[in-house]
């Protein structure tokens, strides 16, 4: 007898095979989506920190910057530097928002990730700006001890 080309069952693979496909593909899909959640996760922690920092290095800031603006205003004598200095220190900006829960982790994680960056950039100012006026006080509590 000849033998045809076309299987009986219409070229069709078994239906275990189908079923141990689809197993297999839903578990994959499975991990592909946990890893996408755990690292929204982990972004929106990294966010939640990053934004308490700036918050916390902000009020520093802004405490030393009154400290600093409380000595130049008791020593009217201080020199334009150190009005130039504090005029020269930013607000502390509007934070960028976290994009919205959603469905869609990748897009939101990409999201994440920039609001992220901008936040560590956002922080670094304010860390250096901080720096800056700290070093103001020192120098203005040092030579007012020295005179």
């Amino acid at each position: 007898a000849p033998t045809s080309s076309i299987r009986e069952d219409g070229g069709r693979p078994p239906a275990d095979a189908i079923s141990d496909f689809e197993r297999t593909l839903e578990l994959s899909m499975g991990r592909m989506y946990e890893e996408i959640h755990n690292m929204n996760k982990s972004l929106r922690s990294s966010y939640r920190r990053l934004a308490n920092e700036h918050a916390q290095l902000c009020g520093e800031r802004d405490s030393m910057r009154g400290c600093l603006m409380r000595m130049v205003n008791g020593l009217g004598s201080l020199t334009a530097d150190v009005r130039s200095t504090l005029e020269g220190v930013s607000g502390s900006g509007e934070l960028p928002r976290p994009p919205p829960r959603g469905t869609d982790y990748e897009t939101e994680n990409q999201l994440l990730r920039e609001a992220n960056y901008t936040l560590q950039q956002m922080n670094r100012k304010v860390r250096f700006e901080k720096e800056t006026i700290q070093g103001e006080i020192s120098s203005r509590q040092a030579s007012a001890a020295n005179s």
